[in-house]
């Protein structure tokens, strides 16, 4: 089952924690990907899975999902 991530935490104190970010920022897609819970738990070394790096991790994933779809 997936999970609904936030890419830049929606909390003080959680990972990638952005405070100059709005709360409709935080919620808005682009700060969201799915995860499963075991990749959810290990996306949140913020050494390892910086903003960027989810980022692109996202942006593949997306990609990947459509190709099936273009022909």
């Amino acid at each position: 089952m997936g999970e609904i991530c936030h890419i830049e935490a929606a909390m003080p104190g959680g990972e990638r924690f952005y405070p100059n970010q709005t709360n409709e920022e935080r919620r808005d897609f682009d700060n969201l990907m799915m995860l499963c819970l075991d990749h959810h738990k290990i996306t949140n070394n913020v050494d390892k899975y910086p903003v960027e790096k989810l980022q692109e991790m996202k942006k593949i994933m997306r990609k990947n999902l459509q190709m099936p779809y273009q022909n």
